[in-house]
């Protein structure tokens, strides 16, 4: 324990658990949980945006930095990345330079946020600290058995959305360049073990596919998975519109394997 001092680690003697590594892993996921949320009420907000709307709209936000804004600087970047198949051909598009995304947590956006998150973090355990010397009349044993249940729940399900996130990533990674009709098989593919509408999280690579469609209850449709007496059908306008989007994006991989 003493060469740990000496190496200035601040350790929690009961737990022998770094604290300063547990205090930036904490604040990490918090930064990167801002960004995702951030992204997914962008998705929500312009997921019947046409292609040349979401170019314009990255075209206006370099036009304005004076260079290519990196994924993680945007507004729904991973959306409009994953609706075009990556950063780096988004860049292309609107003829700018592409920028490396492998060191996005030590650009000045990502700091600014990681800075702000690290405030925010440390005001909450400073009342949590608080709290706790006001509830220090309960009984110890209660106590702790309540905040372990809490903590380790709280645990577990980081640790799902974790393993969901990179699943799906990774699935997306490989996938990412499939037709449509590819990725409708899959859907209904996946579907079909199910007695229910499948949710996001029991299809591999939902989350993309409902971006590239404008929406999971429109792509089930699309895919032609059965759909409940009650169930809210996407409307003839959705479907004309995602059917259109269809036949672009054909009408582009043929074009591309003409040129």
């Amino acid at each position: 324990m003493a060469k740990q001092r000496k190496k200035g680690k601040n350790l929690n003697r009961a737990r022998n658990v770094d604290i300063d590594m547990w205090r930036a892993r904490q604040i990490a996921e918090r930064t990167w949980a801002v960004f995702r949320e951030r992204d997914e009420r962008f998705a929500l907000a312009h997921r019947d945006d046409t292609d040349e709307e979401l170019l314009t709209y990255v075209r206006r936000l370099s036009d304005k930095l004076g260079r290519m804004p990196r994924q993680v600087e945007t507004d729904g970047g991973e959306f409009i990345a994953t609706r075009f198949g990556g950063w780096e051909r988004v860049a292309r598009l609107i003829g700018r330079r592409p920028v490396a995304t492998h060191n996005d947590s030590e650009c000045l956006f990502f700091k600014k946020e990681r800075e702000r998150q690290a405030a925010l973090f440390s005001t909450e355990r400073r009342a949590l600290r608080g709290r706790s010397v006001a509830k220090s009349k309960e009984p110890l044993a209660e106590k702790n058995s309540a905040r372990n249940r809490a903590a380790e729940k709280a645990a577990q399900r980081r640790i799902q959305q974790h393993a969901l996130h990179e699943a799906n990533s990774a699935w997306w990674s490989e996938h990412q360049n499939d037709t449509d009709g590819e990725l409708l098989t899959h859907v209904k593919r996946e579907s079909a073990g199910l007695r229910h509408l499948p949710k996001t999280t029991e299809v591999l690579g939902a989350d993309y596919i409902a971006n590239r469609f404008g929406g999971w209850r429109l792509t089930l449709f699309l895919a032609g998975v059965p759909m409940p007496d009650n169930a809210a059908l996407p409307t003839q306008a959705e479907i004309d519109e995602a059917r259109r989007r269809m036949d672009a994006r054909r009408a582009e991989r043929e074009n591309g394997k003409n040129t």
